[in-house]
């Protein structure tokens, strides 16, 4: 569920959200301190696909308090940035591939709405 080997270094999972048949929804960490929510976008093959959404520790205390939207931390990511990250399970690669979050069409997105409060904690 975690890349390896990518220019986001090593992380590590700070808090899960969400589980189902194995982690949906959680906040990562890597060694330079750098916050991510990420959420699995489903499985093509031998293949997982995540969206990675660059977080604040204040986001992160606001998507917690359900003071601020899911989606949102993913339209709207901190650096303008959301990351679509895929997992090859067959050999362990990973790519990292960034996107405008206003380009990320409505089937990768949470729903409308939806806060981390009233979802999964």
């Amino acid at each position: 569920m975690l890349p390896r080997n990518t220019t986001l270094g090593p992380l590590e999972v700070l808090e899960m959200y969400e589980y189902y048949d194995g982690p949906r929804l959680f906040a990562a960490e890597n060694a330079a301190g750098h916050k991510y929510l990420c959420v699995w976008l489903g499985d093509k093959g031998a293949e997982e696909r995540w969206l990675y959404a660059p977080v604040s520790e204040s986001r992160l205390r606001s998507l917690r308090a359900g003071t601020f939207e899911l989606r949102r931390a993913f339209t709207e990511p901190e650096g303008k940035k959301a990351l679509r990250i895929q997992i090859d399970r067959t050999n362990g690669t990973s790519t990292v591939d960034a996107v405008e979050g206003t380009e990320l069409p409505d089937a990768e997105l949470p729903v409308s709405g939806e806060k981390l409060n009233e979802c999964c904690l």
